[in-house]
């Protein structure tokens, strides 16, 4: 065996994962190659004497002896350069070494120049000068401008598949193609498909498909078996874009000997592709397919018409397999939204043919799908048309706490269209206490006021106080200041105006219907880089330690019978309790003064009473005086 076999051997023995020598491998490979050394003399007893001198020179040299052995790794004699790579190769094994970082360093740096500087080196000897790169691990700035030939990528692709090593490697490729075409560098990009490794892969047939590569379509086909989701999308991408008259007879040629997998791109390849043999392979692969095949084609009717899928979706439906009835529900869900949204587009209102359509299609996913995920999809559709009957598919969703928030936004859209405003009212107060999302209680409490229903209690029930006096914009605050007002050590009287710089400035009161009792101080202007103040009162029966919650978008001052209990200096959005304050009210009036800090974007704040140990307050029994 020569010592080139030898190395060919160590350097594939784990191609799969396309191994770098491992050090214990390097180690029992410079063994080897010692033993073996005595083969790889040359010719001339002279010429032996001279040949071990400067292989003994450069080797205690160390790293700085690489580039000595120039003359002797372009030989013409084959011994002759086998013992040169030797030495390199025992320089090297010895720079890995731990504690030997610098001579690693320098020694990878000795045999990248050693490549760039001699372009006359042997292709084998560049090749075995790549693998001890590969045991170096150069950086990727080091690699920089490195020559690499077709013939050495292969070898190439394992010593810089390590780091960032192969982002230089692609971006030589890059610059060669811009200097010298494209044709410089397709055959270096085909290599790169052998690759293990996806990105790899990836990238490469990225630049192909870039340079309009021929033949690309096994490799295409390939990506749609593969596990990484880039891969999948290339290969479906390029081969909905293909152009060849054959492509589609070769998709559907390749569908008879593909793995399902395979099978489920190659429906989605031709729906996009809207081959007119898409339509009947769907229809067939939904009945009759595989598990795997079943799923796709399902989901891919969705895209199709109404009227030419909705019998064979809803026959689906009813099968017992899950997977299935998920992917027939996901179908008819999407059905159902692209009419809605075509209809939306037309008219401000869907017409009510439209609405009832929607719903034939979404009632039976309620019905029978048993998956959160499904039914979660179907629900957010069926909002924008639920009637009554929606209303009784989507309330035994309530008790589910992964489906609550979609089922009660259906139950407040049906409830605003029943005609028992009782039934409505008990449902729409149901949704209101039930819900966590402010969204959804707030279309609650639109849905009672236009009932005719008073509000104002529902915020006061949960402790917050709804009713203020407002005043402003002033001089945007600073966290220095946060903690003052102007209004002098007995506070503000909101009957009287403001005097600010000579100009009067009135208060105005405000009731907010927002159950978190939320106020939204955009109104007062100016409304950015300012700030504005709240005033109220509210008695109480007696002497007593409370704690007062507050939100705030931005910053936050609050005074209790002119003391400050509390500032917070901080940008953020009005979220109730974010602050909790420990308090004391005194027995009768209590007045409360809260200053509220703006940068840009939303501006507001809430206050919420409780006791102290944070249980709200019902203010419906303890009325405030305004």
């Amino acid at each position: 065996m020569e010592v080139g076999d030898l190395i060919m051997l160590y350097t594939h023995k784990d191609h799969g994962n396309r191994m770098s020598l491992s050090l214990s491998s390097c180690l029992s490979l410079g063994f080897a190659l010692l033993l073996l050394s005595c083969t790889s003399q040359p010719s001339s007893e002279e010429g032996a004497a001279s040949y071990e001198s400067k292989l003994s020179h450069a080797k205690e040299a160390g790293p700085a002896g690489i580039e000595k052995l120039a003359p002797l790794l372009t030989s013409s004699d084959g011994n002759v350069r086998r013992g040169a790579i030797r030495t390199v190769r025992e320089i090297a094994f010895d720079a890995t070494r731990p504690g030997a970082d610098e001579n690693r360093i320098a020694a990878s740096a000795a045999i990248i120049k050693l490549i760039k500087t001699h372009p006359d080196l042997p292709d084998r000897t560049r090749l075995q000068l790549y693998q001890d790169l590969a045991v170096l691990s150069p950086d990727a700035d080091s690699l920089a401008g490195l020559p690499v030939s077709a013939g050495d990528v292969m070898f190439f692709t394992r010593a810089v598949e390590k780091g960032q090593a192969m982002d230089a490697y692609l971006d030589e490729l890059e610059a060669q193609r811009a200097e010298e075409g494209s044709g410089a560098v397709i055959g270096k990009y085909r290599s790169l498909l052998a690759s293990g490794k996806p990105q790899i892969r990836a990238a490469a047939l990225r630049a192909l498909t870039d340079m309009g590569a021929k033949d690309l379509f096994l490799e295409y086909l390939a990506c749609l078996d593969s596990d990484n989701l880039s891969l999948r999308q290339i290969g479906q991408a390029a081969l909905v874009e293909m152009q060849e008259p054959a492509t589609s007879a070769r998709l559907q040629g390749a569908w008879d000997k593909a793995s399902p997998p395979v099978r489920g791109g190659i429906l989605r390849v031709l729906f996009r592709r809207r081959d007119p043999e898409a339509l009947a392979l769907l229809h067939w692969a939904a009945r009759k397919g595989s598990l795997t095949e079943r799923v796709v084609a399902l989901e891919l009717l969705g895209g199709l018409s109404i009227e030419d899928v909705t019998p064979l979706l809803q026959q689906t439906l009813a099968e017992t397999d899950p997977q299935i009835q998920a992917a027939a529900g996901a179908a008819l869900t999407q059905l159902a939204d692209r009419a809605l949204s075509d209809a939306s587009k037309q008219a401000k209102v869907i017409p009510a043919a439209t609405a009832a359509q929607a719903r034939a299609l979404l009632h039976p996913v309620l019905e029978r799908c048993k998956g959160n995920t499904e039914l979660r999809l179907a629900m957010r559709v069926l909002e924008r048309c639920a009637d009554a009957d929606s209303l009784a598919l989507a309330r035994p969703l309530l008790a589910n706490k992964v489906t609550r928030e979609e089922a009660a936004r259906v139950c407040v859209a049906a409830a605003k269209t029943l005609e028992a405003k009782h039934q409505a009212k008990r449902t729409l107060n149901e949704i209101y206490k039930l819900s966590q999302s402010r969204s959804t209680r707030r279309s609650a409490i639109d849905g009672l006021e236009t009932l005719g229903v008073s509000t104002g209690g529902y915020a006061r029930r949960a402790g917050f106080l709804n009713e203020w006096y407002l005043i402003g914009g002033f001089q945007k605050t600073s966290k220095e200041t946060l903690g003052q007002h102007p209004f002098g050590t007995k506070g503000p009287d909101p009957r009287q105006p403001f005097d600010r710089k000579g100009k009067p400035i009135a208060w105005k009161s405000r009731k907010t219907k927002d159950p978190d009792g939320i106020y939204d101080l955009r109104f007062l202007k100016p409304s950015i880089n300012t700030a504005a103040y709240a005033f109220t009162t509210i008695d109480w029966p007696r002497t007593e330690p409370l704690l007062i919650k507050a939100g705030s978008d931005d910053s936050i001052a609050i005074w209790v019978n002119g003391k400050l209990v509390h500032d917070h200096y901080i940008p953020r959005g009005v979220t109730p309790d974010s602050d909790k304050v420990p308090v004391t009210f005194q027995k009768g009036t209590n007045r409360i003064l809260v200053k509220i800090g703006q940068g840009s974007g939303g501006w507001g704040f809430c206050i919420r009473l409780a006791t102290q140990d944070g249980k709200p307050i019902d203010l419906t029994q303890r009325r405030p005086a305004h």
